[in-house]
């Protein structure tokens, strides 16, 4: 007897999926396989594995490049640099007094406002320096001084690189109501009272 009732459930179960089989898509509904195939994507998308073994360890990364047309530095750092002393406040005499200096073996003073600076084996036709005033020795006031450098080098010799300083001297002139004068920053001229920085990359 309990047998029998065993499987007429079978049979009636069998008989209901079946049913629904047929009955899901005709009702518009997702077909019996469609849902199977569903759930079965659903679950294998949430497992995962074991981990696996460990790669191998990659490839050193290559350094960063130098620059090219003269000596290498330490990657990632200027090529030469240096704190230069006017020839106002030094005599300049064999070469400007020059600090914290890197690349860079001599500055000479060859008129007002014109240095060359040596810095061997790197081409100043290949790449720019970049100059700033430097505050601690050149006179004040301090805004109307300027360093620059010229890209020909005309005044100095080959290899080398210029730098100009100038400074904006002050000028008297007559106020607005024509009852006194005041001083206003003139045309900049060359002066050697201007202390400067040079970097070159």
């Amino acid at each position: 007897m309990m047998g029998r009732v065993r499987w007429s459930h079978v049979t009636i179960a069998l008989a209901l999926i079946a049913a629904l089989a047929i009955a899901a898509p005709a009702i518009g509904g997702p077909s019996l396989k469609k849902l199977v195939k569903k759930e079965v994507a659903k679950q294998i998308a949430k497992a995962t594995g074991p981990a696996g073994p460990a790669g191998p360890p990659g490839a050193n990364g290559t350094n960063g490049t130098n620059g090219t047309n003269g000596t290498n530095g330490l990657d990632g750092t200027a090529r030469a640099y240096a704190e230069v002393s006017g020839a106002g406040n030094d005599t300049c005499t064999g070469g400007c007094t020059i600090a914290r200096e890197k690349g860079v073996t001599i500055v000479n003073h060859v008129g007002t406002g014109l240095y060359c600076v040596t810095a061997p084996g790197i081409n100043p036709n290949a790449v720019s320096a970049a100059v700033s005033v430097e505050t601690q020795l050149t006179d004040p006031p301090l805004g109307n001084a300027s360093a620059m450098t010229r890209v020909n080098a005309s005044d100095c010799p080959a290899g080398d690189f210029e730098v100009v300083t100038q400074r904006q001297p002050s000028t008297a002139v007559r106020n607005a109501a024509d009852t006194g004068s005041i001083d206003v920053a003139g045309n900049a001229v060359p002066s050697d009272v201007v202390d400067f920085t040079i970097v070159i990359p």
